[in-house]
């Protein structure tokens, strides 16, 4: 659960003509928008339509392979820069 004002968007469309259906929900990203001067919760979902295949969605945001492959980028070069270690994902 998140105390900030949920970002999204309700994807009816997708539902209704890509067959949208959500795999697995990993919570919530608490992003701070300056523009907005608050802080917002996104929910974030492993999806898949009919119309894109699988992706991966951060709120009102649809995220697809060159997508995720350019965050993974940017995560990587965040580990190194901090030297923060990734977390390892045990089943």
């Amino acid at each position: 659960m998140t105390a900030f004002e949920i970002l999204d968007a309700p994807r009816g469309y997708a539902n209704r003509e890509h067959q949208r259906v959500i795999l697995d929900f990993h919570g919530h990203i608490e992003a701070y928008i300056d523009e907005m001067d608050s802080w917002v919760a996104m929910p974030v979902r492993l999806v898949h339509t009919a119309a894109g295949g699988f992706g991966i969605e951060v709120g009102p945001y649809t995220l697809d392979i060159a997508d995720i492959r350019l965050m993974e980028a940017a995560i990587a070069s965040y580990y190194q820069a901090t030297g923060n270690p990734p977390l390892k994902v045990v089943d």
